[in-house]
């Protein structure tokens, strides 16, 4: 597996590795000089995985050198941010639940996006109950939005037929969706209290985002947590 600097997926996959019995090899960026032996890949070394700092550069090259370091020593590398479609089923279960609770039925949905998988599994939670009163913004400070709209297409490709009746609505939800992308970068945490348990680089980010904006979002807003 491939983490960056920030996420805690090479932790989740090292403790899912012990259990498995299976050998985890963890790639990650490290610049020259730098102590990498964060607390979370401490935990992770603690865990059993093996520990593989690469040169720091643009992620994907690093992923690309990691992916063939795996592969020539036989192993298997994890898709790169996981962006699963499990994830968006999974996501989209959970959603359907939230809309059909009746809350939000109208307002503004927020949530933190990256490779915009969960937002996929929002759109069509939300979709599929033909829930559309509801408006959804995405805050990304990783990736642009136009390549944001890409994934959320080629995720959603598998289901504007099934079931039948999806396709109009989930197309009517892009108009209802808009992504902000967050001058701020990637690497820099949000530095403001965020009043529940929150990752400082995904939802601080999007509840800066919100303050920043809350006189342009329609109330009620509700904070999609990632679970970070």
């Amino acid at each position: 597996v491939l983490d960056t600097r920030v996420s805690k997926s090479g932790l989740g996959i090292a403790v899912l590795g012990r259990e498995l019995g299976l050998a985890v090899h963890y790639y990650f960026p490290a610049r020259r000089g730098e102590d990498y032996l964060t607390p979370t890949r401490q935990q992770a070394a603690e865990c059993g995985a093996i520990l593989e700092p690469m040169t720091a550069g643009r992620i994907g090259i690093v992923y690309a050198r990691a992916q063939r370091q795996e592969f020539l020593g036989g192993g298997f590398m994890l898709p790169l941010g996981f962006p699963l479609y499990e994830t968006v089923l999974a996501t989209a279960s959970i959603a359907r639940a939230v809309a059909a609770s009746g809350y939000p039925d109208s307002g503004t949905l927020i949530v933190a996006v990256g490779t915009g998988t969960l937002l996929s599994g929002l759109m069509i939670g939300y979709a599929e109950l033909g829930r559309l009163p509801v408006k959804l913004c995405g805050i990304t400070s990783s990736m642009d939005p136009h390549k944001v709209l890409k994934k959320l297409h080629a995720h959603h490709a598998r289901f504007l037929d099934q079931p039948p009746g999806i396709r109009p609505v989930l197309e009517r939800l892009y108009y209802r969706t808009r992504l902000v992308k967050r001058g701020q970068d990637y690497y820099i945490p949000a530095s403001l209290t965020v009043p529940f348990p929150a990752h400082p680089w995904y939802e601080g980010k999007a509840w800066a985002s919100l303050e920043e904006n809350i006189a342009d979002l329609t109330p009620p807003i509700l904070v999609w947590n990632v679970g970070s």
